[in-house]
């Protein structure tokens, strides 16, 4: 009987435990569906090879936690790197969220802006984006305190481009899909002295309070051809329908000119019959 007891409470023990542990495995795993914070840095390295921040202890100070949809400020400071030195011409320039990317994916949630074109590092922009969930936009750039303008968004790529569950935007980067002068930045103008700040929102990710992005005209960079003939001051070129005489404040283009001069000459026409008449008339 005793034996009979011993046993009933060992294995009454090891059932609480059990359960207890399975509880516990449970409690771990909600905790990860639920996880809805991240780490976000600013990714930065230049040309020379004075600032070099990869990852987010390089930049711990300018970090940011990302909760799902938002506006967000990440940066990065010269009291960040070993150099000291001014930097050179952007060579990568993303932000990177540590852990979004993966948990978008285990929601269901679309958030690659791009698809692979054979090789791994190869990317192809979506032609149709409609079928993206998540959206950034709103970019601001500031270099040593002043705004960058010249920002293409069209040109960004993003999503899960390490495959490593980092949900990555990438504005520039020598080593990408942006390589080559193709990314959303000129490089050049991507050259602090002492700090570099990028504001972005993020739309979609079905976390947080939902956010919405203003729409915006894509900018041309210099070199690029517009669709539009332009003048030199910016103007829309002169058509055979808007041709203006540059000096005349009356407004009048020379379509209207043409047609009051001819007017003018009918009635002189006229007036000549007329007085001719006249003189006939008197003889």
């Amino acid at each position: 009987m005793k034996r009979k007891k011993i046993i009933a409470s060992i294995l009454t023990a090891v059932t609480m435990i059990s359960s207890l542990s399975i509880g516990a495995f449970a409690a771990k795993d909600a905790e990860k569906e639920k996880k809805t914070e991240f780490t976000a840095f600013l990714m930065y390295a230049d040309a020379a090879g004075n600032w070099q921040l990869f990852d987010a202890k390089s930049s711990e100070r300018g970090n940011c936690k990302v909760n799902g949809d938002g506006t967000y400020t990440v940066s990065v400071d010269i009291s960040d790197t070993k150099y000291k030195k001014a930097a050179n011409k952007a060579s990568v320039f993303c932000i990177d969220i540590i852990g979004l990317a993966k948990q978008l994916e285990e929601n269901k949630v679309k958030c690659n802006n791009y698809e692979r074109i054979g090789e791994k590092k190869v990317f192809k922009m979506l032609e149709e984006q409609s079928g993206v969930d998540v959206k950034v936009g709103n970019i601001q750039i500031k270099v040593d305190g002043e705004n960058v303008k010249n920002i293409i968004e069209d040109r960004m790529y993003y999503g899960n481009i390490e495959e490593a569950g980092t949900f990555r935007i990438e504005l520039a980067n020598d080593y990408g899909a942006t390589k080559t002068g193709k990314g959303a930045v000129r490089v050049d103008e991507i050259a602090p002295e002492k700090k570099l700040e990028v504001t972005f929102t993020l739309a979609g990710t079905g976390m947080g309070t939902p956010a919405t992005i203003a729409p915006k005209a894509t900018p041309k960079l210099p070199g690029s051809n517009p669709t539009t003939p332009l003048t030199l001051s910016g103007q829309a070129a002169d058509t055979p329908t808007n041709i203006r005489l540059k000096n005349d404040d009356s407004g009048l283009n020379i379509g209207a000119i043409v047609g009051s001069i001819t007017a003018a000459v009918i009635v002189v026409g006229v007036v000549v019959v007329v007085v001719r008449k006249r003189k006939k008339t008197k003889l």
